[in-house]
């Protein structure tokens, strides 16, 4: 089970985000890990380890949106981070559909992203 660094589960998130399974798990050097969850609420998610793995901070949303799909990150060998996602909340007639595949930038582990590639 994964524990926040408050103590909490994943599961107690105290909000009204859903994440799914799977995650992604990225990692940046030694311990230091970051995950990126697909929600039920129209956004991706992101939460930090500095210890392995051990314990998580809570999970914040970034500013992605995102139809509950799956999605993939990579560190790039200039330590951005690149993420593949479907770029749409479900709004505007896109309810269900897996479209619009985007890659995005990030240059500080996922906090912010840049372009739509």
């Amino acid at each position: 089970m994964s524990i926040y660094a408050d103590g909490n589960s994943f599961s107690d998130t105290g909000s009204s985000a859903c994440y799914q399974r799977p995650s992604y798990v990225v990692r940046y050097d030694g311990r230091n890990l970051v995950q990126f969850f697909r929600t039920a609420v129209g956004k991706i998610y992101r939460s930090e380890s500095a210890n392995g793995g051990m314990n998580w901070t809570r999970a914040l949303p970034v500013d992605l949106p995102n139809p509950n799909s799956k999605l993939n990150a990579i560190v790039l060998s200039d330590g951005q981070t690149a993420i593949a996602y479907n770029s749409h909340d479900r709004t505007g007639g896109y309810k269900l559909m897996r479209v619009n595949l985007t890659v995005a930038i990030s240059p500080d582990r996922g906090k912010t992203w840049q372009g739509d590639y």
